[in-house]
C-alpha cells in the first residue's frame, strides 16, 4: 500500500467536513463561518455577508458544504451587494454546478459574470471553457483559454492554472510534449507564486503523463505530492480525483485489490459530494477490473451519467467498452 497519505481515511475526511473541523491552521470551524454568514443575512447586511462569503467560498466548497453556500448565496440580494462581490459568488456557485454536473446551470452562472475586475473576468473565461472541454468542443476552450490569458498578468497564479488546462488541452490530443511544455510552465507559475492548489493541480496531470508514458513509479511520486497537498486543505473532491487516479495505476500493474480499495476511497468522497463526472468515471474504471453482471452494471451506470452529462467522448468510450463482449 501506498504509503505517502496523512492517514486519513475517505470516512475520516467526510466526518471532519461534516462537524466543519478541517485542519489545525483552518481557524474558525465552517460551521461557525455559516453562522456568521446567516446572522449578516438576518441583520439585514446583505452587502457584508457578501463579502464575507466571496472570501470564504472556495473553503467551504472544497469541503463540501455545497448547499449551505447555494442557500446563503440565493438569499443575497445581488442588486444591494457591489458588483464584482455577486460575480464571485457567481463563479462559486458554477463551481457547485459544475461538480454536481448540472453543466448547463455552471454555464448560465459563468455567462453572468459582469466584473470590471479582468481577474474575475478571465476566471470565468477559463471555467467556460473547461465546461466546453468537458463537452468535448476543443475549439470553444482554446478559444475561451486564448481570451482569459489575454486577462491575466504574466506572473500571475490564474495564468498558471490557465496553461495547465491548455496542457491538458494538448494532452486530450496527443500532443505530449505540448503537455509537458505547458504543465512546466504552469509548475513554474505556481512555484514562484506559492500557489499551492495550483501545483497540486499540475502535479497531477504531470502524473497521468507520466503513466501514460508507462513510468508508474514518477506517475505515483507526482500523485502523492498532489495528495499531500489536497488533504492538507481538504480538498475533497480533488482528493477523489486522485485516489481514482491511484487506482487506475494500480489496476494497470494487475493488483485488483489495491486499485479496489483506491476506487472505494475516491468513491466514497464523489458521492459525498455529488461529484457526478467522478462516479461516472470510477464506474468505468471499475468495469475493466470486474466481469460479467457485475462488469455491466458498471459500464451501464458509466454511460447513463456520461450521457446525462453531455459528455459525448466518455459516453463513446464506454459504448466501445460494452461493444468488446460482443
Amino acid at each position: 500500500a501506498l504509503k505517502f497519505f496523512t492517514g486519513e481515511s475517505a470516512v475520516s475526511l467526510i466526518s471532519k467536513s461534516q462537524s466543519g473541523v478541517l485542519d489545525a491552521s483552518a481557524g474558525e470551524p465552517i460551521s461557525g463561518e455559516i453562522a456568521r454568514a446567516q446572522k449578516l443575512l438576518d441583520d439585514d447586511k446583505q452587502a457584508d455577508c457578501a463579502a464575507l462569503v466571496r472570501g470564504l467560498a472556495n473553503r467551504w466548497i472544497r469541503a463540501g458544504y455545497h448547499d449551505e453556500l447555494l442557500l446563503i448565496s440565493s438569499a443575497i440580494d445581488k442588486s444591494r451587494v457591489p458588483d464584482d462581490d455577486a460575480s464571485a459568488l457567481l463563479l462559486a456557485n458554477a463551481d457547485v454546478h459544475e461538480v454536481r454536473g448540472d453543466w448547463e446551470r455552471a454555464r448560465l452562472c459563468l455567462e453572468m459574470v459582469d466584473s470590471d475586475e479582468a481577474p474575475i473576468r478571465a476566471e470565468a473565461l477559463f471555467r467556460l471553457g473547461v465546461l466546453a472541454y468537458r463537452r468535448d468542443d476543443a475549439n470553444s476552450a482554446k478559444d475561451m483559454y486564448g481570451r482569459a490569458l489575454a486577462l491575466v498578468g504574466k506572473e500571475e497564479p490564474l495564468r498558471g492554472r490557465i496553461l495547465n488546462a491548455v496542457g491538458v488541452l494538448a494532452w486530450s490530443k496527443g500532443q505530449a510534449a505540448e503537455a509537458t511544455a505547458r504543465y512546466a510552465e504552469a509548475e513554474r507559475l505556481a512555484l514562484e507564486s506559492r500557489d499551492a492548489e495550483g501545483l497540486m493541480r499540475v502535479r497531477s496531470n504531470l502524473g497521468i503523463l507520466a503513466a501514460d508514458a508507462g513510468d508508474r513509479a514518477k506517475a505515483i511520486d507526482y500523485y502523492g505530492k498532489a495528495i499531500t497537498v489536497a488533504e492538507a486543505i481538504s480538498d475533497l473532491k480533488t482528493v477523489s480525483s486522485l485516489y481514482s487516479n491511484v487506482g487506475d495505476i494500480y489496476a494497470s500493474k494487475g493488483d485488483r485489490a489495491e486499485a479496489l480499495r483506491f476506487y472505494g476511497r475516491s468513491m466514497a468522497l464523489a458521492e459525498k459530494l455529488a461529484f457526478t463526472w467522478q462516479i461516472a468515471e470510477l464506474h468505468r474504471s471499475l468495469a475493466g477490473i470486474t466481469e460479467g453482471v457485475e462488469r455491466d452494471g458498471h459500464l451501464g451506470k458509466a454511460l447513463e451519467l456520461f450521457t446525462k452529462l453531455g459528455a459525448e467522448s466518455d459516453a463513446f468510450k464506454v459504448r466501445e467498452m460494452m461493444g468488446e463482449r460482443l
